[in-house]
Parts: structure tokens; C-alpha cells; sequence
């Protein structure tokens, strides 16, 4: 009877919910996502037919992706785009920086090439140079995949 009767103390009720507690709070725990990596990159504008505000990501055979923005406005040839981008394990953060230069509009797309992401799959989210058009995307880096998104508020 002396094993069974452990069951019975408080002091072992009080025991398993301390490793209960601590096994909890261990599952809780935030994974490790490593240090953020920045990169700003300046992008090449393009002439094109004006179009809804929209970004597209298309994974290229060497590992690189090519990023189009589509629908800028009022863009001159004296204009230029840029973005900063931030990395943090697989998740990007893309904010764009729009200045639409002086002249007669003729620009309406800006491409940019991203080479230092890996071959894995990214939870990205670009937001535009005003704050108010954002979009999000699950990218899978393999060569071949195209995906578009428009910008929404």
C-alpha cells in the first residue's frame, strides 16, 4: 500500500503541476527567428500601360527573383523607386519609396531583382510608398513560379 499511497500526498499533486506549468510555458516559447538582414535596392523603371496598383514575383532558374510593381502613378522619366527590405528568417518586409520625379508621366512599372533570397518558401509583404496599399504573399522560391497580387488597402 506504501507506493500507492504517493497519489494521495499533496506534495505530489503540487510536483506535477510545476512540470506541467513548466512544460507549458517551454511549448509557449517564440521560435528563434535569427538576426534581421536590410537591403535596400533602387529599381528600374519601365514604361508600360497604366494598370491597377499590383506587384508580381517571378522565381528565375538561377534562384533570384524578379519583383514588378505595376501601376505607379504620375511616374516621370526623372522619377525614382526604391525599396527597403528587411529579412527575418522567412518572413520579408518590402517598403517601397516613390518619388515620381517632374515631367510628363510615362512610366508605370519598376522592376527589381532580389538575390539574396534562398530557395525556400517566404511569407512576404510589400507595402507601397504612401502606407495605405499593402499586399502579402507566400512565396515558394522555385524556378518557374509567378505570383501577382494586387495592392488593397
Amino acid at each position: 500500500m506504501l507506493p500507492l499511497s504517493i497519489f494521495q500526498s499533496v506534495e505530489f499533486y503540487i510536483i506535477i503541476s510545476l512540470v506541467a506549468v513548466v512544460a507549458v510555458g517551454w511549448l509557449a516559447l517564440p521560435s528563434k527567428r535569427g538576426p534581421a538582414k536590410e537591403f535596400d535596392i533602387e529599381g528600374q523603371l519601365l514604361a508600360g500601360q497604366p494598370e491597377l496598383p499590383s506587384v508580381e514575383y517571378c522565381c528565375l532558374d538561377n534562384g533570384d527573383v524578379a519583383l514588378i510593381r505595376r501601376g505607379l502613378e504620375d511616374c516621370a522619366v526623372t522619377g525614382t523607386i526604391a525599396l527597403k527590405i528587411e529579412v527575418r528568417g522567412f518572413d520579408v518586409d518590402i517598403k517601397e519609396r516613390f518619388n515620381p520625379g517632374w515631367g510628363e508621366a510615362e512610366m508605370s512599372q519598376a522592376m527589381f531583382m532580389l538575390d539574396f533570397l534562398g530557395r525556400e518558401r517566404y511569407h512576404i509583404k510589400y507595402t507601397a510608398s504612401d502606407g495605405h496599399l499593402f499586399a502579402a504573399v507566400h512565396l515558394h522560391n522555385r524556378p518557374g513560379i509567378s505570383v501577382e497580387r494586387k495592392l488593397e488597402q
